[in-house]
Parts: structure tokens; sequence; C-alpha cells
């Protein structure tokens, strides 16, 4: 542990962090104690001499940096996307909208079999739906060449 309260160059009045009761002589008896690794975090400790209390004791303020703990290497999963340009011609585009009603008549076929419908379950269906008709048709672009 270290003592970090005396590692700070301060005036005597922003050391001091007990006054007896008479007023004269005054201390430092008060400190901050950090782990030895963390010790570089702590930037500045002082006494606040202005802060009102019942006691004969001054408040002692530190200041610290704080540092958010590494996470595990998570890589970096990029998605594909869909190639859109090739929607500009018109022929991709009738195969685009033919995939998307076989697509949407298997999922209407399915919804009618059930009775009760969630939002969230059918918003999920449509989107499997519509992804599954664009990469079957249109295909995903192809990765940039890294220089």
């Amino acid at each position: 542990m270290v003592v970090s309260s005396t590692c700070f160059p301060h005036k005597e009045i922003h050391k001091q962090t007990w006054r007896s009761p008479d007023g004269k002589p005054s201390n430092q008896i008060d400190h901050i104690l950090i782990d030895k690794r963390n010790a570089s975090r702590m930037l500045d400790v002082k006494s606040r001499r202005g802060a009102s209390s019942d006691s004969d004791h001054y408040l002692v303020r530190g200041r610290y940096r704080y540092k958010k703990a590494n996470s595990k290497y998570e890589p970096n999963i990029t998605t594909r996307r869909f190639h859109t340009d090739a929607l500009r011609e018109a022929s991709m585009v009738a195969r685009f909208q033919q995939q998307l009603e076989e697509e949407f008549g298997k999922l209407q076929t399915e919804q009618a079999t059930k009775e009760e419908s969630q939002i969230e379950e059918d918003w999920k269906q449509l989107k499997e739906v519509i992804k599954e008709a664009a990469g079957l048709t249109i295909g995903y672009k192809p990765k940039p060449d890294r220089k």
C-alpha cells in the first residue's frame, strides 16, 4: 500500500487534516491508502478546510484517474452487404420480386396454421424471408481489396 496523501507537494495548510481543540497545533493524521500498482492513478490529495462538520478533522479529498478494465478481444464481425447495385437491371428486379413472392407464399401458409401471432416473431420471419430472397437472387457485395 502507498500513503498517497504524502506524495503530492502542497502548502502546509493543505496537508493538515486535524486541528487540536485549542486551535494551535495541526497535524496530518488522516491519509488515503492505495495499492502500489494503482498509485500512479492518483492525481492529487489535499485536505478541504472549508467543509463544515462537527469534527476537528478536515475532509481529505483525493482525485483519481479511473481506468476501465480491458475487455477481452472480440473480433470485428462485419456484416455482409447485399449487392444492391444489381437491382438497377430490370431483369434482376423481376427475379427478386418473383423470389419474394415465393418466400412470402411459404410464410403465409405457415402463419395460416398458427392461431395467434406475435409481432416480434412475425417481424423476424419477414426479415429472414427478405434476406433469403436477396441472398438467392442478388447476392452479396465482394469484399473490397485491401492495400
